[in-house]
């Protein structure tokens, strides 16, 4: 077995060749210093190429594995101990399996986090509270964490922005509730409305049939007789039912130039606005409007 006192300084040093008959190898500090183990010429006390650190006054690491090139670093000159065991070579107790790791008996294991420089200790909140502290920023600003039933925050603290989203099931799918012009929420978005003409004749007749208003919680529908001399007669019938029963919600007549207006709010399936000359044989033309709403 070979045992090699090398001086290591602060520029790599390789210390081992690559070596297919290698059955162990290890390097143990028991200098003052702090040694760094890589396996290239790119290895590093600091940075992303920091290398495994044998630590000072006691540190090791021996490792049963690796065949390739050994390289070393310290953070100041110093000297370590390297060997290397090759089959010929008896060992008493040979040492299979992955690399052990040995530390002076008053070091400490850390987690670290590289920054993008080096490589900072992970910590946690308190001694009492012993949580990882996970952060969340952007550049400078860090969100802060405070309980909800407090008041009188400080306005220079930094808020976590969060977005959350309303959907509505339309029988297939998951879809977003949406909100009008004013940002009022679409309950029941939608409206409808229409306008039809015509002539009067002898008997009433369906001057409008308005069907689907089901949908609609408010009903809106103006009738103006727009002849200029002769009189109508007009009657508004409902249905629960497309089809079904009809019931007459109300009727009148207008003289020429004459217009009622009819307001709706109960629950129907059709509406029907029916006309007819209130003189035979006298006809005259009518303009009925409508809208309906969502409530």
């Amino acid at each position: 077995m070979g045992v090699y006192e090398l001086e290591i300084g602060t520029l790599p040093k390789r210390v081992l060749t690559r070596n297919k008959n290698r059955v162990l190898y290890g390097v143990i500090n028991n200098s003052a210093t702090n040694v760094y183990l890589g396996f290239d010429s790119s290895v590093a006390t600091s940075g992303e190429k920091k290398g495994i650190l044998i630590q000072a006054n006691g540190g090791y690491y021996i490792d049963s594995s690796h065949k390739g090139e050994v390289w070393l670093i310290a953070e100041a000159a110093t000297t370590v101990t390297v060997f290397e065991v090759t089959p010929e070579e008896k060992i008493e107790k040979p040492i299979y399996g992955p690399p052990v790791y040995g530390l002076p008996p008053t070091a400490v294991a850390r987690i670290q986090g590289y920054d993008g420089t080096d490589w900072q200790n992970l910590r946690v909140d308190s001694s009492d509270y012993p949580n990882l502290l996970v952060r969340v920023a952007a550049g400078s600003s860090k969100a802060s964490c405070f309980a909800g039933l407090t008041d009188a925050r400080d306005s220079a603290l930094v808020g976590l922005c969060t977005q959350s989203y309303l959907y509505g099931f339309n029988g297939s799918t998951w879809d977003r509730l949406r909100s009008d012009v004013d940002m009022h929420l679409y309950v029941a978005p939608g409206n409808g409305s229409g306008s039809v003409t015509g002539t009067t004749t002898d008997s009433y007749t369906d001057a409008l049939i308005w069907g689907g208003v089901r949908k609609y919680l408010h009903k809106t529908i103006l009738i103006k007789n727009t002849g200029s001399s002769n009189s109508m007669d007009y009657r508004v019938l409902v249905e629960a039912h497309s089809g079904g029963l009809q019931y007459e919600e109300t009727s009148g007549t207008l003289g020429p130039g004459d217009i009622v207006k009819i307001v709706l709010n109960n629950h129907y399936s059709r509406i029907i606005v029916q006309v007819k000359s209130s003189t035979a044989g006298a006809p005259t033309e009518y303009q009925i409007d409508y809208c309906g709403f969502k409530g």
